[in-house]
């Protein structure tokens, strides 16, 4: 089949240094190398992107989340200390704890 399409690409010389690299290694020349790996790839759909970038839209709201609960609680132990009172260790510990799990579930 007769290939009409004609398309044009630009290179810095170091890009272009590892084309001819991948050239020499493939023994092909650019249009089959070219067309090649652009019709084997694989790339991902609109969609999936969209998801990733979400997921880590979620991710990063909760991490804020948590730091401001981190934020709190050494706001709270500052003021105990200035005031001499003695925290309940206990309560705050287990705060801390389940933060952390949470952080490393994400």
């Amino acid at each position: 089949m007769k290939r009409e399409i004609k398309k044009t690409i630009r290179f810095n010389l170091d890009e272009f240094s590892k084309v001819e690299e991948h050239l020499k290694n493939e023994c092909m020349n650019f249009s089959d190398f070219a067309r090649s790996k652009i019709l084997n790839h694989e790339f991902k759909k609109l969609s999936e992107i969209e998801n990733i970038h979400k997921s880590d839209a979620e991710k990063i709201k909760a991490i804020n989340s948590y730091g401001n609960n981190l934020n709190q609680i050494a706001k709270q132990l500052n003021e105990m200390n200035l005031k001499k009172q003695v925290p309940n260790f206990e309560k705050l510990l287990k705060i801390l704890i389940d933060i952390e799990t949470r952080l490393e579930n994400l």
